[in-house]
């Protein structure tokens, strides 16, 4: 642990460990960020009107905010017909989609270098995490703990695998800079760290918004670890404000954000949605990150079991807490490194809980771990459980959780698989009658044209999750669906529309090239219950698809015929939360 070859140590150890990695191949974003680089294969009218995708400053800009772009994206499916019109996906990560370009650029349909690729700059976290935790123990043996602790943990694999997650570990390795820097210049005198701390921050904005996650670690050294008076702690931190109100100008200036999704909440705009989120999405991600198990599942866990694991949670904080009271009193590094990691994780409750969030919040989750394992009130037992967990089972999951992303590019393929590119024209429109969610048939389109394959003229999926459905085919081209218990009933289902901003409402209509949607009946809680779909062919054919539970599987529907479809769910760990089994 104080070896002064420990950062090339553990370098070589986290590059293995995470080496399945590469057996991923693309995922999710993966394939829109190829398709972007490649200029819309198969999609020449929306290639023809983009203007937000430059590459390679501009690859993440799933929904645009412009209604009139959103609509062509709807009718090719790379959006549902739900999605709130002016709906805004649209994040700015200008320094790491250079990396992403030269990949696509040079590496074209091969994902193991571009594994390769991003394994690299995880491990080269080691050398700025060794140097941050070193200098704020002010010991190597205690250093080597913490950066050991950080690189090692389970948390950091899902973001090895997945390559559009690239920017956090740019945006980290300047975090870890900036904290280096600022501790020189204020602790130590360093000149040079005046600049660059501001210098660091500035860059990681450039690589991703996450890094806005640092200011609570600044403002955690300046109550706990600064030397000298109030006003002078202040002062020092002014020069990041000024770069945290610059990035804000240029991110909304530029029409970067979120806007009309129903998965985020915004902390300003909506802050009582989002204490109610907190209250139960802070306990699991914190365990996720001192605990186990993994906070994604709690997602995907039915609401009688979520409501166990947050009260699981908030007993292991207020244990934690308990045992580690006496360091954290005792130990001004113990309280910069809890605060700073629990205060940077409250702004990820504002959407999804998940691991692969706390690659900020571990910064001094890890570092405050090891203050308490090497702390001599705390209670022996209690470190042992916490030296099992986070060096034994830790690295013993982070090669399997590097390969986690690997189940959706499992599930996507096989659901594609059920649409042969040999059974339809371009010219043709392809129909999803009840998809298992609203993310899994937008990545169909997706992937097709970032491969080169060819892309229906429209693809649209009617409805996603829910229970049985009801379809009734009242001509060539129009269709009406009846769903119990209505439409999008789970979180994922409300990705594309916020219902607190636009509910649904009898006699809305939705029109976008190749379809018009009639709501007929909506929910209590207003969503669509039953609607009318009426499709626009155009030359080509309309062909159906229902939902096996594997796969989308061709289905054959007469004029005036009526289906009862079972609900449509996913089979495996993607299964909706309402799925108990």
């Amino acid at each position: 642990l104080a070896n002064p070859r420990l950062p090339w140590i553990v370098f070589v150890v986290a590059f293995v460990l995470v080496l399945p990695s590469i057996l991923v191949d693309f995922s999710s974003d993966d394939h829109f960020v190829r398709m972007v680089v490649r200029d819309f294969p198969g999609m020449p009218e929306i290639a023809a009107q983009d203007e937000f995708h430059t590459v390679p400053w501009d690859l993440f800009a799933f929904a645009t905010g412009r209604e009139d772009y959103n609509k062509q994206m709807m009718a090719r499916g790379l959006l549902p017909w739900w999605t709130y019109p002016e709906m805004r996906q649209r994040v700015m990560h200008p320094l790491t989609g250079v990396t992403h370009a030269f990949d696509y650029r040079v590496f074209g349909g091969n994902a193991l270098p571009m594994h390769l690729h991003s394994i690299f700059y995880f491990a080269l976290l080691a050398f700025p995490a060794v140097l941050f935790y070193r200098k704020f123990t002010g010991a190597a043996l205690a250093g080597g703990i913490a950066a050991w602790l950080y690189m090692i943990d389970d948390a950091r694999g899902m973001p090895v695998g997945w390559l559009s997650n690239r920017y956090i570990f740019h945006a980290v390795f300047l975090g870890f800079m900036m904290m280096y820097a600022h501790f020189r210049w204020r602790n130590e005198g360093w000149a040079w760290g005046r600049f660059l701390g501001p210098l660091c921050f500035s860059l990681g904005f450039a690589c991703g918004e996450a890094m806005a996650a640092m200011a609570a670690y600044l403002v955690a050294f300046e109550l706990f670890l600064a030397k000298d008076g109030w006003i002078r702690r202040f002062a020092s931190l002014v020069p990041y404000g000024l770069v945290v109100v610059v990035w804000r100008l240029l991110y909304g200036g530029l029409g970067f954000g979120t806007f009309g999704s129903g998965i985020y909440v915004d902390m300003g705009n909506q802050p009582i949605a989002f204490l109610e989120k907190a209250a139960s999405h802070l306990p699991v991600l914190l365990l996720g990150m001192w605990g186990k198990p993994n906070s994604t599942w709690w997602t995907f866990m039915p609401p009688n079991v979520q409501f166990g694991l947050t009260v699981t949670a908030v007993v292991f904080v207020l244990v934690l807490i308990a045992f580690s009271w006496r360091t954290l009193r005792e130990d001004a590094v113990a309280r910069f490194a809890f605060v700073g990691a629990v205060v940077s994780a409250l702004p990820l409750c504002a959407t999804i809980v998940d691991d692969r969030l706390l690659m900020f919040p571990s910064i001094g989750g890890a570092l405050f771990i090891a203050r308490v394992i090497q702390s001599s009130y705390t209670w022996k037992p209690f470190v042992v459980v916490l030296v099992l967990v986070h060096a034994v089972l830790a690295p013993l999951l982070l090669p399997v959780e590097s390969m986690r992303q690997g189940l959706i590019t499992i599930v996507v393929n096989r659901a594609n698989d059920g649409i042969p590119e040999d059974s339809y024209s371009e010219d043709d429109t392809l129909v999803i009658l009840n998809a298992p969610s609203d993310w899994l048939p937008t990545l169909f389109p997706i992937s097709r044209s970032a491969k080169g394959e060819t892309v229906p003229r429209h693809f649209f999926a009617l409805t996603a999750g829910g229970g049985e459905l009801n379809v009734e085919r009242e001509s060539e081209t129009t269709f009406v669906l009846t769903q119990d218990g209505g439409m999008f009933p789970y979180p994922f289902g409300q990705l594309h529309r916020n219902l607190d901003l636009a509910p649904w409402a009898l006699g809305d209509t939705v029109e976008i090239p190749g379809l018009r949607v009639d709501i007929l009946e909506v929910t209590a809680d207003r969503r669509p219950s039953k609607i009318r779909c009426s499709l626009d062919p155009g030359d080509g054919e309309i062909r159906l698809y229902d939902w096996d539970g594997f796969k989308f599987d061709p289905l054959a529907m007469a004029v005036s015929e009526t289906m009862n479809l079972a609900a449509a769910e996913l089979n495996g760990p993607f299964a909706k939360p309402d799925n108990s089994e």
